[in-house]
């Protein structure tokens, strides 16, 4: 049965807390600087938010990263190379979600620009935050066009991809528990 997946991001700025995580992406500084003057770009060119910004931004990601170059978009790729097999990934979507995001602590040097974020103040409203939608729990493989199961394991490793090179953190999946656990085999 087909299952649309529904991956959850954050912008990466600090020490974002993420369902109690603290973690913060050291190796993925320069990414995260980018990113955040990207948004901050963004916000200013088109005098928008810096919430709305960070949307706009994703969704053009998504956009570009799902063109077809030389037979292959980005995440026919990221899928490929975690089934091991060559396959054709599901049709991919942009969306938004609501959830509250919360800075537990703020480094200096990364001072978060995101307003709905706050520190220990009254709760705003939950921001909008932007989606990745894989319409479909199954890749096809070129070779025999047989449907295969995406697994909890490539769809953390596709999405933990995406989000690091990009400057977001991925904080959920919809239907994760209703993915096989290991990779789909031969």
């Amino acid at each position: 049965m087909a299952l649309e997946l529904h991956l959850q991001y954050v912008p990466v700025y600090s020490k974002t807390s993420r369902m109690g995580s603290t973690y913060f992406y050291d190796d993925n500084l320069g990414i995260i600087i980018a990113s955040k003057i990207e948004n901050a770009i963004w916000s200013l060119k088109y005098g928008v938010s810096l919430e709305q910004a960070v949307l706009m931004r994703f969704q053009s990601i998504v956009e570009q990263l799902t063109l077809i170059n030389y037979k292959y978009s980005y995440f026919d790729q990221m899928f490929s190379e975690h089934m091991e097999r060559d396959v054709i990934a599901p049709k991919i979507t942009f969306g938004t979600y609501r959830y509250y995001v919360i800075v537990t602590i703020v480094d200096s040097a990364l001072e978060d620009l995101v307003t709905s974020e706050y520190i220990g103040q009254d709760e705003p409203d939950k921001p909008q935050l932007p989606l990745l939608i894989l319409k479909n729990n199954y890749v096809i493989d070129r070779e025999t066009g047989d449907k295969l199961p995406i697994s909890q394991k490539v769809i953390v490793n596709v999405s933990q991809g995406f989000a690091e090179n990009y400057g977001f953190a991925c904080v959920g999946c919809s239907n994760f528990e209703a993915l096989p656990a290991t990779k789909w085999s031969n």
